[in-house]
């Protein structure tokens, strides 16, 4: 029985049968680590975390197990016993991330040249405008002819919808990737949704005149 300390880095595989009530003592601790081409087992009855005072590094203070090395039955295989083993856990590397566009004031989106930027800035602009159009377009759509009946228009006006809101999506994911010009942006599915709803007036405008000159 002995103890020894390792550092190295590596990959490992942490399994925990359980914790103590106030969490900071584990109970029958397995860690499998990756050195190369080697692998080693570690098995423990305890187990709890220690942070160097001198360096502020993490170790995994094993307590009262075995460490298996090398695969069974194969030569060089090797088993140790300790009362106390301590296994640092690497850190990862925190790397710093930009703010989210959706987090960002509308001036700085209006003041960006970055393609994302103009694709949020004309998702926002986009959401009162296709308000409108959409409230338009369920004006039109509510006034029918008796011969149509109440829910005549209904499924269009769904299809309409459905169609525009998921081309908003398109056009912006186009923007944000470069595969369209920030001038067409987002602008060109709100023109044709414009498109429809003078078709569709003019649609109605043309059956009030022959009704008015059939009376």
């Amino acid at each position: 029985a002995g103890q020894f300390r390792e550092i190295g880095a590596d990959r490992s595989v942490f399994y925990v049968e359980s914790l103590t009530p106030e969490k900071r003592q584990m109970n029958r601790v397995f860690i499998q680590r990756n050195l190369g081409n080697e692998t080693s087992l570690f098995s423990a009855e305890h187990g709890y975390e220690q942070i160097d005072a001198d360096t502020g590094e993490h170790f995994l203070v094993l307590v009262n197990g075995r460490r298996y090395e090398g695969n069974p039955g194969a030569e060089g295989f090797r088993v140790h016993e300790y009362q106390k083993a301590s296994v640092r856990l690497e850190s990862k590397e925190v790397q710093a991330r930009g703010r989210r566009r959706d987090s960002k004031s509308t001036t700085e989106l209006m003041a960006s040249k970055e393609a994302g930027d103009m694709a949020e800035l004309q998702r926002r602009i986009s959401m009162p405008l296709s308000v409108l159009l959409l409230g338009f377009l369920g004006v039109l759509v509510s006034r029918t002819s008796p011969r149509e009946g109440r829910y005549a228009r209904l499924l269009g006006a769904i299809l309409i919808y459905v169609i525009y809101n998921n081309m908003m999506g398109v056009a912006q994911s186009w923007v944000q990737r470069g595969v369209i010009d920030p001038a067409i942006g987002m602008w060109w599915v709100h023109g044709a949704l414009v498109a429809t709803i003078l078709a569709m007036v003019a649609h109605q405008q043309g059956w009030m005149r022959r009704k008015r000159q059939m009376v």
